[in-house]
């Protein structure tokens, strides 16, 4: 069953729309509209009005106007699946779950001691190894082989830029080469994440699940303006995540925790 179901008449809304005689009588009230679409929860709809866009609560019985469509129906679904609003409260509460899990602190906890204290340089490929082995059975990155990542990393000379939190560092890191059947391959989010247990505060951490967090605020709340694949930009990512972080007030909070809440909170509203 599609999302939204679109109407563009009264006559149709009121034989096949499933509403209530308040609901309708609702809609009935506004202006003769250019189109309707009705959430699949009869609940909510995004109605058009001479080029303008307003959000329809129809449990509330009430209008609001919105930039876009896109705006409206990002906050219907917002509404619909009763995902909270990011905030210092909603973050801490992340915060306190990821504390309380093991099976997700611990691991973390192993990989910061591997990468600043065990093995903090770059240039020995054995143990860059180590650390492409170990975040790739922790993360499930999909490194297909761990010594052509190595040997990238340390032909890239890294160290440097990593302390200075070098923007371009992840996108030179993400690509590699394998022998055989498997050929070249985009390992952004493995990059990503491999720079940001050397620095966090300078390498927030890009998934998929991060990625639908971002694109759903943005076009419920409008906070940033980028396109998806601008995302795989790790400069652009960075900017949009910092948007991001002062839109919503969290900027009391460091990176690593940003980056625990938004994984927690992507996984659970937006798999």
């Amino acid at each position: 069953m599609d999302e939204f179901v679109s109407y563009d008449n009264k006559t149709k809304l009121r034989k096949e729309g499933g509403l209530t005689s308040a609901q309708f009588d609702l809609i009935d009230s506004l202006k003769p509209f250019t189109g309707l679409l009705l959430h699949s929860s009869k609940k909510f709809a995004v109605l058009t009005l001479d080029k303008r866009y307003f959000l329809i609560d129809l449990d509330e019985i009430k209008v609001e106007q919105t930039a876009t469509s896109k705006q409206a129906k990002a906050m219907i679904r917002e509404r619909a699946k009763g995902i909270p609003h990011p905030s210092a409260e909603e973050l801490e509460s992340y915060l306190n779950r990821w504390n309380a899990d093991p099976n997700v602190y611990a691991p973390e906890a192993a990989l910061d001691k591997l990468f600043k204290e065990m093995c903090p340089g770059n240039h020995s490929v054995e143990e860059v190894m180590l650390k492409v082995a170990a975040l790739n059975t922790v993360y499930a990155t999909q490194i297909y082989s761990v010594y052509p990542m190595a040997k990238h990393i340390v032909e890239l000379n890294i160290d440097d830029r990593l302390a200075v939190g070098d923007e371009q560092l992840v996108n030179d890191m993400k690509g590699v080469e394998y022998e055989g059947k498997i050929s070249h391959r985009d390992h952004y989010s493995f990059a990503s994440k491999y720079c940001s247990f050397h620095n966090s505060e300078a390498f927030p951490i890009y998934d998929s699940y991060v990625e639908k967090v971002l694109l759903h605020y943005r076009d419920a709340d409008g906070f940033c303006d980028f396109k998806q694949e601008e995302l795989k930009d790790y400069p652009t990512f960075k900017r949009v995540m910092a948007a991001f972080q002062q839109h919503f007030g969290l900027e009391g909070y460091t990176v690593k925790q940003l980056d625990q809440y938004l994984w927690q909170f992507g996984k659970k509203y937006f798999r």
